[in-house]
């Protein structure tokens, strides 16, 4: 069953449950139900996920092939499916920009994984600290930066444009 967990009818529902599972990320059924939760001293930043379209992920694995030592790759790269992209790299293109100042971003790699959709990529780039004062406007800023960035500097990116922006910042602890 799913349902909100703010409504006596959801808290009448934790009650009686054998088990829970809580998904909400931020340990909300176990809080109603009164189990301690800890936090961590040092929590993990917050990521705000988007998309872009008209991306030419061909040219983005072609990249890969030719500059294997530029990412992250699975151990059996050379044999998946080029139906689907899966990046944790870009490094050297990443740490010239930081050191041109053209990305704040705090990452040292961009990573990103192809849609269903054709052409279109989710970027998992972002990266707010837990505690920033204003978390929305500078998750909106990271994305404008990236959604300029992308086009203009990674191989495959030169014709994509944003395409959605995820509807809430997403939290890992």
């Amino acid at each position: 069953v799913t349902f909100q967990l703010n409504t006596p009818l959801a808290q009448e529902h934790l009650q009686a449950a054998k088990q829970v599972i809580d998904a909400t990320g931020m340990a909300a059924a176990a809080r109603l139900l009164g189990a301690s939760v800890v936090a961590p001293s040092e929590p993990q930043p917050l990521s705000w996920l988007f998309t872009m379209s008209g991306v030419d992920t061909t040219a983005v694995i072609a990249y890969q092939r030719a500059h294997p030592e530029e990412f992250v790759l699975h151990p059996a790269f050379a044999r998946l499916n080029d139906s689907f992209v899966a990046v944790s790299g870009f490094f050297s293109l990443v740490a010239q920009a930081r050191e041109r100042g053209d990305f704040t971003i705090p990452r040292d790699r961009l990573l990103f994984f192809s849609t269903p959709r054709t052409g279109e990529v989710m970027v998992n780039t972002t990266r707010i600290p837990a505690d920033h004062p204003d978390p929305l406007s500078e998750g909106q800023r990271q994305i404008d930066e990236l959604a300029a960035w992308l086009p203009a500097n990674v191989p495959g990116f030169e014709r994509a444009q944003l395409a959605r922006v995820a509807a809430a910042l997403g939290e890992r602890e």
